[in-house]
């Protein structure tokens, strides 16, 4: 299959990620999988590190990433994120309806670990100024820009 026609629930946000990524700028792809979204950053960032716990998969990723990678790792808070989950699940489906839906390999951590709020929480600790984005289809991203060293006092 090419991978122009897969689909999933990861695959769907790469556009919003790759709009993220700054022109030069470094990236870190934690859960990065079989590699697929951590290629189409390396078009665009000066450097880019995929993670994954997974070995399979980053076996993968290195055999299909020259030189250089599945479930959200958060889980809703009930009943306060009940609307994302049903919205999220009417979207699966209409999405399904004209896409081909691909399945990687990469085992699913389910349920997740965390919450969305918890994972909020831990990365304005750890990473002041981050902006975490929750998306509609059980996926949330979470940029952070390193503070620009001659605008600081």
């Amino acid at each position: 299959m090419n991978t122009t026609d897969r689909w999933n629930h990861n695959i769907h946000y790469h556009p919003i990620l790759l709009a993220a990524v700054r022109p030069g700028g470094h990236v870190l792809d934690v859960g990065c999988g079989e590699g697929m979204l951590t290629r189409a950053l390396a078009g665009t960032a000066a450097s880019v590190i995929g993670i994954d716990m997974h070995a399979p998969s980053i076996e993968l990723a290195r055999a299909t990433i020259a030189n250089t990678n599945s479930k959200s790792l958060a889980a809703g808070d009930y009943p306060r994120d009940l609307l994302w989950d049903i919205a999220g699940a009417i979207g699966t489906r209409v999405h399904k309806l004209n896409k081909r839906y691909w399945e990687h390999a990469a085992p699913v951590l389910w349920p997740p670990p965390e919450t969305y709020s918890h994972v909020r929480r831990v990365a304005q600790r750890l990473l002041p100024g981050a902006q975490f984005r929750r998306h509609l289809l059980w996926r949330y991203s979470l940029v952070w820009r390193k503070p620009d060293a001659h605008q600081q006092t």
